[in-house]
């Protein structure tokens, strides 16, 4: 059994130090990759809700359930990221909500945006 053990642990440490060095190319083609991407929207903080509903609220909505509203914001901002425009952001909000007129969505959206995600802020310009 002993020599067996040593057996293989002399094939393993054989095998890894004949075992050619992996060195990074950094002109080599590294493949299908996707790029990492900053999270779609920023990080929960007080200050930044409190924001979003007082934008909502300066535009006339009334908030029913704040979590929702808040939730739904950063649901905006990922589907932004995935690609979408605001334009389908502002149809998909109000498909899913049918109490929400045109000018509800655009400003849920544009305060979405403005204040959850604003680097999509120059996308709030094809709402109007």
């Amino acid at each position: 059994m002993r020599r067996s053990a040593t057996l293989a642990a002399l094939v393993i440490a054989t095998a890894i130090a004949l075992s050619p060095s992996v060195l990074a190319d950094p002109n080599a083609d590294p493949g299908d990759v996707q790029t990492l991407t900053p999270p779609p929207s920023l990080a929960s903080k007080p200050a930044l809700d409190e924001q979003f509903l007082a934008d909502l609220t300066n535009s006339g909505m009334r908030i029913a359930d704040v979590s929702v509203a808040i939730a739904g914001a950063r649901d905006t901002c990922a589907f932004i990221a995935a690609r979408h425009t605001a334009t389908e952001a502002m149809q998909t909000g109000m498909a899913n909500n049918p109490t929400m007129t045109r000018a509800d969505e655009t400003a849920y959206v544009q305060a979405a945006i403005a204040v959850f995600c604003p680097r999509f802020v120059g996308m709030t310009d094809t709402l109007a």
